[in-house]
């Protein structure tokens, strides 16, 4: 009897590569050995003082050196399965999930920083030790700090947030990580430019779907609204994607089934001295 189902070729998995945190970010030149660790001397915060040349007053900035920032890479994983007889059966298929989805995994872990948290390091103290339970800098972590009450309109929660970071970055560029369920709401107020979305004053407008909206931990068991940040730009590092599919490790003989994986690793960094969080009341239901 013949088969019900004929078996056709699906929809590629494809990236939308539009706003999202891959197109927004820069991607620096990546050092050797940058998989295990890199640590950088922040130049986003520094500070100013003002005087008259031609008076006695001193001209000293306030010392606002915060050393070494510190970012440990993380990775994700892709899994496929078919049965043994599937001769049709291609890794070149979990490859292409993989590169579909690296830039909503890089931007959930930049987030939530879920693989960070859940694998603290130890960095260098500066005095011969060491500093234990560090993690990655992350949107919803313990840096940001949070500006202003809830707001009800998405673009004044943007200008708050933009106006808050340039402040902190003394006028230099910032990113605003912003759910699509807002830059939705924005229109013409933003501008759009290749993949890239600015505001009217040239902020990068990050809108990623592995951005949750989620808030900072903050042990509030109210209710949240929706959340956006706004950082410095964004660094990202990635590594070519690796298949693990040797047949040793992927085929369950009890079974007959092959599982095949892609996975890679990344770094999605920013200096934590430029960090605000906004809250945006959340529609009524």
């Amino acid at each position: 009897m013949a088969s019900l189902f004929t078996e056709v070729t699906p929809q590629y998995a494809t990236a939308v590569t539009s706003a999202n945190l891959l197109a927004s970010a820069i991607t620096p030149t990546k050092p050797e050995h940058w998989q295990a660790g890199i640590a950088w001397r922040s130049e986003l915060c520094p500070s100013y003082a003002l005087f008259d040349p031609c008076g006695d007053g001193p001209a000293v900035p306030d010392d606002n050196s915060s050393g070494l920032v510190y970012y440990r890479p993380v990775a994700f994983r892709v899994e496929d399965s078919c049965i043994t007889r599937n001769v049709g059966f291609e890794i070149a298929r979990v490859r292409r999930m993989a590169e579909a989805v690296t830039s909503a995994a890089m931007a959930h872990e930049l987030w939530t920083g879920t693989a960070t948290q859940a694998e603290p390091y130890d960095v260098p103290d500066g005095f011969g030790g060491t500093t234990a339970d560090v993690t990655n800098a992350y949107l919803s972590g313990p840096t940001a700090e949070v500006i202003s009450d809830a707001v009800a309109d998405p673009m004044e929660a943007l200008g708050l947030l933009e106006e808050r970071a340039r402040q902190a970055a003394g006028g230099q560029n910032v990113f605003l990580h912003v759910p699509n369920r807002i830059t939705t709401q924005l229109g013409a107020q933003l501008r759009r430019v290749g993949n890239l979305i600015y505001t009217q004053t040239d902020a990068v407008v990050v809108a990623d779907p592995g951005y949750d909206g989620s808030g900072p931990a903050s042990g509030d068991d109210t209710p949240p609204g929706v959340w956006c940040y706004a950082t410095g730009p964004v660094a990202a590092y990635v590594d070519p994607l690796t298949s693990i599919d040797a047949p040793d490790v992927t085929v369950d003989r009890r079974t007959n089934r092959r599982q095949v994986w892609a996975e890679r690793m990344f770094a999605a960094t920013f200096d934590p001295c430029c960090h605000f969080a906004i809250e945006i009341n959340a529609p009524a239901a």
